[in-house]
């Protein structure tokens, strides 16, 4: 064989192995990070509520709300909310629905709507708020309420930052009772 025929084959030989490069390199970017999303973050949210007296007739709500970022990419969120809930005593607006045999939850939802008693919202710049993979950070905030209220429902929720444009994100909801 001469040169020239070792360099054309030689070419062929490189071709065919760019063109195999190329394809494994095609099917490892649809399986990571289109069929299992990796472009997307991933987070858990957690609360941690602790409460006082505050005589004469209040009570001091401390809520930590932890988010960790269990997904494969930095997690940069620009909006989170917590919300204060009245559960008990049941508010006299929902008295009428919780009679036996009657269905409190409103038609088309999944629960009962109690009245918010107070709310505290973050919004974040870029970067101002990040938590790399594998990581978790938090937010706390204090609500000042009425001794008289006996339960809350305590609402958190963390808009995904590559799900703005659609309002979703990640939520979580507990119950947290007073002596």
């Amino acid at each position: 064989m001469d040169l020239a025929t070792l360099k054309d084959v030689a070419d062929v030989v490189t071709g065919f192995a760019t063109v195999a490069a190329l394809a494994v390199g095609a099917a490892w970017t649809y399986f990571l990070f289109i069929r299992h999303r990796l472009r997307y973050p991933k987070a858990e949210i957690e609360l941690l509520v602790d409460n006082a007296s505050i005589p004469p007739d209040k009570r001091l709500v401390h809520v930590t709300m932890r988010v960790s970022s269990s997904g494969a990419i930095l997690l940069a969120p620009k909006y989170a909310e917590l919300r204060l809930r009245q559960v008990a005593p049941v508010p006299e607006e929902l008295i009428a629905r919780l009679r036996p045999g009657i269905d409190p939850v409103e038609p088309g939802r999944t629960e009962l709507t109690w009245p918010m008693i107070a709310g505290r919202e973050w919004n974040w710049d870029t970067g101002g708020f990040e938590i790399e993979p594998g990581e978790s950070d938090a937010v706390e905030a204090d609500f000042v309420i009425s001794s008289d209220v006996k339960t809350i429902q305590i609402y958190a929720f963390v808009r995904n930052p590559k799900k703005e444009d659609k309002g979703l994100g990640w939520t979580v909801t507990a119950l947290c009772s007073f002596d």
